[in-house]
């Protein structure tokens, strides 16, 4: 890691647990010279990501950057709260491990889990990642990207067997994304763990953007068709879009 980074965020943290503090204190804490130490404040300063004490400009606190970008995190709180809503009940009803994921790069980071009544697996945790094109949760997010974007992430991908059934190239991919937008709902099946069967589908925000995507995790069930597990799923993220503003109505072929 960055050493200097490091040192920043360690001085915010430090800023951030007290009421008010000085140079002298945040060097005796940071443990590092007094240059290099004010360089980081003053910097601070400027981006106002802290500010003089009101009542004594010698001291330091938290700045207005520092409160925004906090909200900025509770927006995405609230945005994992009301998928949650949504996906609980979906979960429990189809005896399945529900995840939320968002892409980084050519992963998907799982942001949310929850393990509904009767799920058999749920191997994987929140602050994991997999390969976009080995999960249901990454078809989801590719399919609905505007093409120059696609084959952007497409291009980086470095395909690699995670089983016998994981796509080997490219073109396969393309061909099952052009499938996953057609229907509304992804499938992966046995592609990225050997027994896992997932469906997932795309969340979009008010721009019409997707931004985030569901999926629904376990062995396959004999009973239910993937036409009605993947029916109920986008519509499930259907209606979480619609509440983060979406307004593109739905996003599968009739």
């Amino acid at each position: 890691m960055n050493r200097t980074i490091s040192r920043t965020f360690e001085i915010l943290k430090f800023i951030a647990n007290r009421d008010g503090v000085t140079l002298k204190e945040i060097i005796d804490h940071v443990k590092m010279p007094k240059s290099s130490a004010f360089d980081i404040v003053h910097s601070l300063l400027e981006l106002n990501f802290i500010e003089p004490n009101y009542y004594n400009e010698k001291k330091y606190e938290l700045g207005i950057n520092a409160f925004a970008l906090g909200q900025k995190y509770t927006q995405k709180k609230s945005f994992v709260d009301i998928c949650a809503q949504h996906l609980m009940p979906l979960a429990n009803e189809l005896e399945r491990t529900t995840f939320v994921g968002v892409r980084n790069g050519t992963e998907v980071i799982y942001v949310y889990k929850f393990m509904g009544e009767g799920a058999k697996l749920a191997t994987c945790s929140v602050g994991s990642s997999h390969p976009v094109y080995t999960t249901a949760l990454g078809k989801s997010l590719l399919a609905y990207l505007d093409p120059n974007t696609q084959k952007e992430i497409l291009d980086e991908i470095s395909f690699v067997e995670k089983t016998n059934n994981t796509i080997k190239d490219k073109e396969s991919l393309l061909v099952d994304l052009m499938e996953t937008k057609r229907r509304g709902y992804s499938i992966d099946n046995k592609e990225n763990e050997k027994l896992m069967i997932c469906y997932g589908a795309p969340i979009f925000d008010a721009s019409n953007k997707v931004i985030a995507a569901v999926s629904f995790s376990d062995i396959k069930n004999p009973v239910l068709s993937d036409e009605e597990i993947g029916s109920k799923i986008r519509r499930c993220a259907l209606s979480i879009s619609i509440e983060l503003g979406y307004s593109g109505g739905p996003f599968w072929q009739e």
